[in-house]
């Protein structure tokens, strides 16, 4: 998973990175955007290591997803 490669390469910077958020005003964020062709809309899941990491710099979490190729079954009442 490309997210445990990221985790791996800060996950000892997690003082700096808090610091530097405090000092500059700034705020992370975590964004996976999907593709969904047909309606078949994929599984999400964390590792742990990886949710522990995101949560210990307070990072927001976000999943969009784009649909495509959709067709709704015309239902008769």
């Amino acid at each position: 998973m490309a997210l445990n490669k990221v985790v791996d390469t800060f996950k000892d910077k997690v003082d700096v990175i808090n610091e530097l958020k405090q000092e500059l005003g700034l705020r992370t964020s975590f964004r996976a955007v999907t593709y969904v062709y047909d309606g078949m809309s994929p599984g999400y899941s964390f590792p742990f290591n990886v949710m522990k990491f995101l949560i210990s710099i307070n990072t927001a979490t976000e999943i969009d997803e784009y649909v495509y190729g959709f067709v709704e079954e015309n239902i008769d009442d």
